[in-house]
């Protein structure tokens, strides 16, 4: 069986002022997460989109309300989980 997220989480540009783009690609069509975490692990904001298309996706991602720091993007599908550390500058 191939791997239903064939490609790696990117997250650009990384490190960031605060506006950055979200990109993966979907071999299948499946539930999607996404979540950030602050460095201490705390949920701080979720997206869950529902039987979302294969090909590729893109999302935008404001951190302008967040403070200068490392958070942590996770991507989770049924099948698989993937983690991107992102670096916010000011």
């Amino acid at each position: 069986a191939s791997d239903p997220l064939s490609q790696e989480l990117a997250v650009t540009p990384n490190p960031s002022y605060g506006q950055m783009n979200i990109a993966y690609r979907l071999e299948e069509i499946q539930d999607v997460q996404l979540q950030l975490f602050s460095s201490e692990g705390l949920v701080l904001q979720a997206w869950q989109f529902t039987a979302q298309a294969s090909g590729q996706q893109n999302h935008d991602l404001d951190l302008d309300n967040h403070p200068a720091g490392i958070y942590y993007l996770a991507l989770k599908t049924t099948k698989n989980k993937q983690i991107q550390k992102v670096v916010l500058l000011r």
